[in-house]
Protein backbone atom coordinates (compact mmCIF):
# COMPACT_ATOMS: atom_id res chain seq x y z
CA UNK A 1 0.00 0.00 0.00
CA UNK A 2 1.73 3.22 -1.06
CA UNK A 3 -0.34 5.60 1.83
CA UNK A 4 -1.89 4.60 5.20
CA UNK A 5 -5.76 4.67 4.63
CA UNK A 6 -7.32 6.39 7.86
CA UNK A 7 -10.45 3.26 7.92
CA UNK A 8 -11.13 -0.11 6.84
CA UNK A 9 -14.41 -0.70 6.43
CA UNK A 10 -14.92 -4.38 6.19
CA UNK A 11 -18.40 -6.57 5.40
CA UNK A 12 -20.75 -8.24 2.78
CA UNK A 13 -21.06 -5.17 0.73
CA UNK A 14 -19.29 -2.12 2.18
CA UNK A 15 -20.38 0.23 -1.21
CA UNK A 16 -22.27 2.53 0.64
CA UNK A 17 -20.10 3.00 3.89
CA UNK A 18 -16.87 3.53 2.19
CA UNK A 19 -18.73 6.12 -0.28
CA UNK A 20 -19.80 8.17 2.97
CA UNK A 21 -16.44 8.17 4.67
CA UNK A 22 -14.60 9.19 1.72
CA UNK A 23 -17.32 11.99 1.29
CA UNK A 24 -15.96 13.17 5.08
CA UNK A 25 -12.41 13.01 3.62
CA UNK A 26 -11.15 10.00 4.84
CA UNK A 27 -8.68 7.42 2.88
CA UNK A 28 -10.32 4.43 2.69
CA UNK A 29 -9.42 0.83 2.27
CA UNK A 30 -12.47 -1.87 1.92
CA UNK A 31 -12.79 -5.69 1.83
CA UNK A 32 -16.19 -6.99 1.11
CA UNK A 33 -17.08 -9.89 -1.52
CA UNK A 34 -17.99 -8.14 -4.37
CA UNK A 35 -15.79 -5.88 -5.68
CA UNK A 36 -18.51 -3.70 -7.30
CA UNK A 37 -17.49 -1.03 -9.64
CA UNK A 38 -18.33 2.11 -7.42
CA UNK A 39 -16.57 0.49 -4.26
CA UNK A 40 -13.66 0.37 -5.87
CA UNK A 41 -14.02 3.97 -6.77
CA UNK A 42 -14.38 5.16 -3.55
CA UNK A 43 -11.37 3.23 -1.87
CA UNK A 44 -7.73 3.90 -2.01
CA UNK A 45 -7.57 0.30 -1.75
CA UNK A 46 -9.00 -2.92 -2.68
CA UNK A 47 -9.33 -6.20 -1.95
CA UNK A 48 -12.17 -8.79 -2.59
CA UNK A 49 -12.34 -11.76 0.30
CA UNK A 50 -12.44 -14.88 -0.96
CA UNK A 51 -16.48 -15.36 0.55
CA UNK A 52 -19.25 -13.58 2.24
CA UNK A 53 -18.75 -15.61 5.78
CA UNK A 54 -17.11 -13.98 8.51
CA UNK A 55 -14.27 -16.09 8.23
CA UNK A 56 -13.29 -15.05 4.92
CA UNK A 57 -13.73 -11.49 5.68
CA UNK A 58 -11.62 -11.48 8.67
CA UNK A 59 -8.66 -13.55 6.99
CA UNK A 60 -8.96 -10.72 4.21
CA UNK A 61 -8.45 -8.15 7.11
CA UNK A 62 -5.63 -10.51 9.07
CA UNK A 63 -3.77 -10.43 5.41
CA UNK A 64 -4.20 -6.41 4.50
CA UNK A 65 -2.76 -5.51 8.50
CA UNK A 66 0.75 -6.70 7.15
CA UNK A 67 1.00 -4.72 4.43
CA UNK A 68 2.61 -1.56 4.98
CA UNK A 69 0.70 1.44 5.45
CA UNK A 70 -2.84 -0.87 6.70
CA UNK A 71 -5.07 0.98 8.67
CA UNK A 72 -5.47 0.93 12.26
CA UNK A 73 -9.13 1.61 12.84
CA UNK A 74 -12.05 -1.00 11.15
CA UNK A 75 -15.59 -0.29 10.75
CA UNK A 76 -17.49 -3.84 10.08
CA UNK A 77 -20.64 -3.97 8.51
CA UNK A 78 -22.98 -6.73 7.11
CA UNK A 79 -21.31 -10.09 7.37
CA UNK A 80 -20.30 -10.12 11.23
CA UNK A 81 -23.20 -10.10 13.06
CA UNK A 82 -23.68 -12.63 15.89
CA UNK A 83 -19.87 -13.44 15.39
CA UNK A 84 -18.03 -11.81 18.38
CA UNK A 85 -15.31 -15.18 18.07
CA UNK A 86 -14.14 -13.07 14.41
CA UNK A 87 -14.71 -9.74 15.92
CA UNK A 88 -11.91 -10.67 18.90
CA UNK A 89 -9.72 -11.94 15.69
CA UNK A 90 -10.08 -8.39 14.35
CA UNK A 91 -9.45 -6.55 17.29
CA UNK A 92 -5.82 -8.11 17.98
CA UNK A 93 -4.66 -6.06 14.91
CA UNK A 94 -7.16 -3.22 14.76
CA UNK A 95 -9.02 -0.44 16.88
CA UNK A 96 -12.81 -1.65 15.85
CA UNK A 97 -14.57 1.70 15.20
CA UNK A 98 -17.54 0.97 16.71
CA UNK A 99 -19.34 -2.00 19.07
CA UNK A 100 -16.63 -4.38 20.12
CA UNK A 101 -16.52 -8.51 20.79
CA UNK A 102 -17.72 -8.10 24.12
CA UNK A 103 -20.88 -5.91 23.33
CA UNK A 104 -21.70 -8.78 20.35
CA UNK A 105 -20.66 -11.45 22.73
CA UNK A 106 -23.66 -10.91 25.28
CA UNK A 107 -26.93 -10.73 21.77
CA UNK A 108 -24.85 -13.73 20.21
CA UNK A 109 -26.48 -16.51 21.74
CA UNK A 110 -30.47 -16.61 21.56
CA UNK A 111 -31.40 -17.29 25.34
CA UNK A 112 -29.12 -14.84 26.52
CA UNK A 113 -30.37 -12.10 23.76
CA UNK A 114 -34.43 -13.07 25.00
CA UNK A 115 -33.12 -13.05 27.96
CA UNK A 116 -32.12 -9.39 28.07
CA UNK A 117 -34.71 -8.44 25.80
CA UNK A 118 -37.23 -9.67 28.60
CA UNK A 119 -35.44 -8.12 31.55
CA UNK A 120 -35.38 -4.72 29.76
CA UNK A 121 -38.74 -4.56 28.89
CA UNK A 122 -38.81 -5.14 24.93
CA UNK A 123 -41.42 -7.03 23.65
CA UNK A 124 -41.10 -9.79 20.99
CA UNK A 125 -42.59 -12.28 19.17
CA UNK A 126 -42.98 -15.84 20.75
CA UNK A 127 -39.61 -18.17 21.12
CA UNK A 128 -38.64 -21.42 21.41
CA UNK A 129 -35.20 -23.55 21.23
CA UNK A 130 -36.96 -26.75 20.51
CA UNK A 131 -39.49 -27.97 17.58
CA UNK A 132 -42.41 -26.42 18.67
CA UNK A 133 -44.96 -29.05 20.66
CA UNK A 134 -48.18 -26.83 20.00
CA UNK A 135 -49.12 -26.92 17.08
CA UNK A 136 -48.52 -30.16 16.85
CA UNK A 137 -46.57 -29.70 13.50
CA UNK A 138 -44.12 -26.69 13.36
CA UNK A 139 -46.67 -24.57 10.87
CA UNK A 140 -46.69 -20.86 11.96
CA UNK A 141 -43.30 -21.09 12.96
CA UNK A 142 -39.81 -19.88 11.47
CA UNK A 143 -36.01 -20.80 12.27
CA UNK A 144 -33.42 -17.81 12.28
CA UNK A 145 -30.22 -17.57 13.19
CA UNK A 146 -28.68 -15.01 14.59
CA UNK A 147 -25.52 -14.90 12.59
CA UNK A 148 -27.27 -13.66 9.73
CA UNK A 149 -28.29 -10.66 7.93
CA UNK A 150 -30.94 -9.63 5.61
CA UNK A 151 -32.84 -11.75 6.11
CA UNK A 152 -31.06 -14.68 4.94
CA UNK A 153 -31.33 -16.94 7.91
CA UNK A 154 -34.66 -17.40 8.11
CA UNK A 155 -36.90 -19.92 7.43
CA UNK A 156 -39.79 -21.97 7.58
CA UNK A 157 -39.16 -24.30 10.55
CA UNK A 158 -40.93 -27.16 8.37
CA UNK A 159 -37.90 -27.49 6.28
CA UNK A 160 -35.77 -27.29 9.24
CA UNK A 161 -33.73 -30.06 10.83
CA UNK A 162 -34.21 -32.16 14.09
CA UNK A 163 -30.79 -30.34 15.37
CA UNK A 164 -30.45 -26.65 15.35
CA UNK A 165 -27.06 -25.04 15.05
CA UNK A 166 -26.10 -23.03 18.72
CA UNK A 167 -27.37 -19.49 17.37
CA UNK A 168 -30.31 -20.25 15.68
CA UNK A 169 -33.98 -20.43 17.43
CA UNK A 170 -37.31 -20.85 16.75
CA UNK A 171 -39.84 -17.84 16.57
CA UNK A 172 -43.71 -17.74 15.45
CA UNK A 173 -44.73 -15.99 12.75
CA UNK A 174 -47.02 -12.47 13.70
CA UNK A 175 -48.90 -10.66 11.33
CA UNK A 176 -47.25 -7.17 11.11
CA UNK A 177 -45.87 -4.16 8.78
CA UNK A 178 -42.21 -4.43 9.38
CA UNK A 179 -39.85 -1.54 10.14
CA UNK A 180 -36.75 -0.04 10.85
CA UNK A 181 -35.35 2.66 13.03
CA UNK A 182 -32.06 3.63 13.03
CA UNK A 183 -30.19 5.17 16.14
CA UNK A 184 -27.01 7.20 17.28
CA UNK A 185 -25.50 5.62 20.17
CA UNK A 186 -22.70 6.95 22.42
CA UNK A 187 -22.54 3.88 25.40
CA UNK A 188 -25.01 5.80 27.39
CA UNK A 189 -27.90 7.58 25.63
CA UNK A 190 -28.99 7.48 21.73
CA UNK A 191 -31.08 9.39 19.32
CA UNK A 192 -33.23 8.24 16.52
CA UNK A 193 -32.17 9.29 12.91
CA UNK A 194 -35.15 8.17 11.21
CA UNK A 195 -37.49 5.62 10.79
CA UNK A 196 -38.22 3.02 6.87
CA UNK A 197 -40.40 0.86 6.18
CA UNK A 198 -39.27 -2.36 5.16
CA UNK A 199 -39.78 -4.76 2.12
CA UNK A 200 -39.17 -8.31 2.09
CA UNK A 201 -39.15 -11.13 -1.37
CA UNK A 202 -39.89 -14.79 -0.94
CA UNK A 203 -36.96 -16.99 -2.18
CA UNK A 204 -36.45 -20.40 -2.67
CA UNK A 205 -35.59 -21.26 1.27
CA UNK A 206 -36.01 -18.10 2.54
CA UNK A 207 -39.14 -17.07 2.83
CA UNK A 208 -38.07 -13.05 4.23
CA UNK A 209 -35.03 -11.75 2.06
CA UNK A 210 -34.52 -8.04 2.83
CA UNK A 211 -35.53 -6.27 -0.18
CA UNK A 212 -35.29 -2.49 0.04
CA UNK A 213 -36.50 -0.06 2.40
CA UNK A 214 -38.86 3.33 2.21
CA UNK A 215 -38.44 6.25 4.44
CA UNK A 216 -40.63 7.37 6.93
CA UNK A 217 -41.34 10.83 7.76
CA UNK A 218 -44.40 10.64 10.05
CA UNK A 219 -44.39 7.04 11.70
CA UNK A 220 -47.37 6.43 14.26
CA UNK A 221 -46.49 7.60 17.83
CA UNK A 222 -46.44 4.19 19.40
CA UNK A 223 -43.67 3.53 17.05
CA UNK A 224 -41.56 6.43 17.78
CA UNK A 225 -42.67 6.08 21.44
CA UNK A 226 -40.69 2.41 21.43
CA UNK A 227 -38.35 2.84 19.07
CA UNK A 228 -36.63 5.22 21.51
CA UNK A 229 -37.51 3.38 24.54
CA UNK A 230 -35.66 0.21 23.45
CA UNK A 231 -32.75 1.95 21.47
CA UNK A 232 -31.91 3.89 24.95
CA UNK A 233 -32.11 0.49 26.78
CA UNK A 234 -29.99 -1.52 24.68
CA UNK A 235 -27.62 1.31 24.19
CA UNK A 236 -27.37 1.27 28.29
CA UNK A 237 -27.09 -2.27 28.74
CA UNK A 238 -24.82 -3.24 26.09
CA UNK A 239 -23.08 -0.11 25.72
CA UNK A 240 -23.74 0.44 22.27
CA UNK A 241 -21.55 2.89 19.78
CA UNK A 242 -22.32 4.22 16.63
CA UNK A 243 -24.59 4.23 14.53
CA UNK A 244 -27.29 0.69 15.00
CA UNK A 245 -30.12 -0.50 13.71
CA UNK A 246 -33.33 -2.44 15.14
CA UNK A 247 -36.14 -4.00 13.07
CA UNK A 248 -39.31 -3.91 14.11
CA UNK A 249 -43.00 -5.57 13.76
CA UNK A 250 -45.80 -2.91 13.81
CA UNK A 251 -49.08 -4.77 14.56
CA UNK A 252 -51.93 -4.65 11.31
CA UNK A 253 -53.55 -1.43 12.73
CA UNK A 254 -50.51 0.65 13.08
CA UNK A 255 -49.25 -0.03 9.48
CA UNK A 256 -51.17 3.70 8.71
CA UNK A 257 -52.59 5.17 11.38
CA UNK A 258 -50.74 7.90 12.66
CA UNK A 259 -51.35 7.89 16.40
CA UNK A 260 -52.43 4.02 16.97
CA UNK A 261 -51.78 3.18 20.62
CA UNK A 262 -53.14 -0.79 20.41
CA UNK A 263 -50.55 -3.55 20.64
CA UNK A 264 -46.67 -3.03 21.30
CA UNK A 265 -44.32 -2.73 18.17
CA UNK A 266 -42.15 -6.55 18.62
CA UNK A 267 -38.28 -6.35 18.15
CA UNK A 268 -36.89 -8.74 15.39
CA UNK A 269 -33.62 -7.37 15.05
CA UNK A 270 -30.84 -5.86 16.65
CA UNK A 271 -28.52 -4.52 13.88
CA UNK A 272 -25.32 -3.68 16.10
CA UNK A 273 -23.51 -1.54 13.03
CA UNK A 274 -24.40 0.75 10.92
CA UNK A 275 -27.41 -0.37 8.52
CA UNK A 276 -27.84 -0.07 4.44
CA UNK A 277 -30.64 2.57 5.23
CA UNK A 278 -28.63 5.10 6.83
CA UNK A 279 -27.52 6.10 3.08
CA UNK A 280 -31.08 7.33 2.79
CA UNK A 281 -31.56 9.64 5.76
CA UNK A 282 -27.86 10.71 4.49
CA UNK A 283 -29.76 12.20 1.06
CA UNK A 284 -32.26 13.55 3.25
CA UNK A 285 -30.32 15.30 5.73
CA UNK A 286 -26.89 16.34 3.93
CA UNK A 287 -25.32 15.01 7.17
CA UNK A 288 -22.57 12.40 6.24
CA UNK A 289 -23.74 9.24 7.70
CA UNK A 290 -20.32 8.14 8.49
CA UNK A 291 -19.36 11.11 10.12
CA UNK A 292 -22.18 10.68 11.78
CA UNK A 293 -21.49 7.13 12.93
CA UNK A 294 -17.92 7.80 14.12
CA UNK A 295 -18.63 10.96 16.10
CA UNK A 296 -20.99 8.75 18.17
CA UNK A 297 -18.84 6.36 18.83
CA UNK A 298 -16.29 9.31 20.26
CA UNK A 299 -19.23 10.14 22.41
CA UNK A 300 -20.66 12.65 20.60
CA UNK A 301 -24.83 12.31 19.32
CA UNK A 302 -26.09 14.40 16.84
CA UNK A 303 -28.52 17.47 17.56
CA UNK A 304 -31.78 16.90 16.82
CA UNK A 305 -31.89 19.66 14.03
CA UNK A 306 -28.98 17.87 12.81
CA UNK A 307 -31.59 14.96 12.01
CA UNK A 308 -34.18 16.64 9.93
CA UNK A 309 -34.40 16.63 6.40
CA UNK A 310 -33.72 19.83 4.20
CA UNK A 311 -35.26 21.61 2.77
CA UNK A 312 -34.47 21.24 -0.72
CA UNK A 313 -34.50 17.01 -0.40
CA UNK A 314 -37.12 14.59 -1.46
CA UNK A 315 -40.13 13.92 0.94
CA UNK A 316 -39.46 10.71 0.41
CA UNK A 317 -36.34 8.31 -0.25
CA UNK A 318 -36.51 4.44 -1.14
CA UNK A 319 -34.21 1.47 -2.37
CA UNK A 320 -34.93 -1.39 -3.61
CA UNK A 321 -32.40 -4.86 -3.87
CA UNK A 322 -32.24 -5.94 -7.61
CA UNK A 323 -32.63 -10.04 -7.56
CA UNK A 324 -31.08 -11.97 -10.47
CA UNK A 325 -34.44 -13.51 -11.82
CA UNK A 326 -32.13 -16.20 -13.90
CA UNK A 327 -28.42 -16.95 -14.01
CA UNK A 328 -26.77 -14.32 -15.47
CA UNK A 329 -23.43 -12.28 -16.77
CA UNK A 330 -23.28 -8.99 -16.04
CA UNK A 331 -23.20 -7.04 -19.86
CA UNK A 332 -21.35 -3.81 -20.28
CA UNK A 333 -23.77 -1.22 -19.62
CA UNK A 334 -23.86 2.51 -19.24
CA UNK A 335 -25.26 2.46 -14.86
CA UNK A 336 -27.45 4.92 -14.65
CA UNK A 337 -26.90 7.11 -11.74
CA UNK A 338 -29.67 6.03 -9.94
CA UNK A 339 -28.18 2.46 -9.48
CA UNK A 340 -25.61 1.83 -7.11
CA UNK A 341 -23.74 -1.64 -6.04
CA UNK A 342 -22.76 -1.85 -9.63
CA UNK A 343 -21.03 -5.08 -10.50
CA UNK A 344 -17.99 -5.20 -13.25
CA UNK A 345 -19.21 -6.64 -16.56
CA UNK A 346 -18.44 -9.97 -16.56
CA UNK A 347 -19.38 -11.05 -13.35
CA UNK A 348 -21.18 -14.03 -12.83
CA UNK A 349 -24.42 -13.93 -11.00
CA UNK A 350 -26.37 -17.58 -9.42
CA UNK A 351 -30.08 -17.23 -9.94
CA UNK A 352 -32.03 -15.22 -6.88
CA UNK A 353 -28.19 -13.04 -5.89
CA UNK A 354 -28.26 -9.31 -5.56
CA UNK A 355 -27.02 -7.49 -8.83
CA UNK A 356 -27.58 -4.02 -7.60
CA UNK A 357 -29.41 -1.51 -5.93
CA UNK A 358 -31.96 0.69 -7.78
CA UNK A 359 -32.64 4.21 -5.61
CA UNK A 360 -35.65 6.65 -5.99
CA UNK A 361 -36.78 9.61 -4.38
CA UNK A 362 -40.43 11.92 -4.57
CA UNK A 363 -43.43 13.00 -2.95
CA UNK A 364 -44.99 10.10 -0.84
CA UNK A 365 -44.23 6.46 -1.25
CA UNK A 366 -46.51 5.49 -3.79
CA UNK A 367 -44.37 7.86 -5.67
CA UNK A 368 -40.89 6.38 -4.61
CA UNK A 369 -42.52 3.02 -5.01
CA UNK A 370 -43.77 3.46 -8.73
CA UNK A 371 -39.76 4.97 -9.60
CA UNK A 372 -38.96 1.97 -7.83
CA UNK A 373 -40.70 -0.41 -10.09
CA UNK A 374 -39.80 1.48 -13.38
CA UNK A 375 -36.35 1.99 -12.45
CA UNK A 376 -36.03 -2.34 -11.96
CA UNK A 377 -37.91 -3.18 -15.09
CA UNK A 378 -35.27 -0.82 -17.18
CA UNK A 379 -32.53 -2.51 -15.59
CA UNK A 380 -33.83 -5.88 -15.87
CA UNK A 381 -34.23 -5.31 -19.72
CA UNK A 382 -30.89 -4.54 -19.90
CA UNK A 383 -29.78 -7.70 -18.66
CA UNK A 384 -32.41 -9.87 -20.66
CA UNK A 385 -30.90 -8.39 -23.74
CA UNK A 386 -27.43 -8.83 -23.01
CA UNK A 387 -26.65 -10.63 -19.68
CA UNK A 388 -29.33 -13.71 -19.43
CA UNK A 389 -27.75 -16.89 -20.19
CA UNK A 390 -28.94 -20.72 -19.17
CA UNK A 391 -28.50 -21.47 -15.84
Amino acid sequence: MSERADLLIIGNSVRYCAASAARAGLRVAAIDAFGDSDTRACARHFLRAAGMGAEALAAAAMSLSERSGAPRRLLWTAGFDGRPDQLRRLQRRFEIAGNDAAAAERVACPRRLFGLLASLGITFPPVAYAPPASPASPAGWLVKRIASSGGLGARDAADAGPDLPSDAYYQRVVRGTPVSALFAADGRSARILGYNRLRTLALPGTPYVYAGAVTWASPPAALRRAATAYARRLTRALGLRGVNGIDLLLPPDQGGAQDAAAGEPLLLELNMRPPATLELHEELTGRCGLSTHLAAVAGVLPSADAVRPRADAPAVRGLRVLYAEHALTVPALDWPRWCRDRPAAGTEIPAGAPICTVHAGGAGEADVEARLDERSLVLLAGFRDGGRRAA
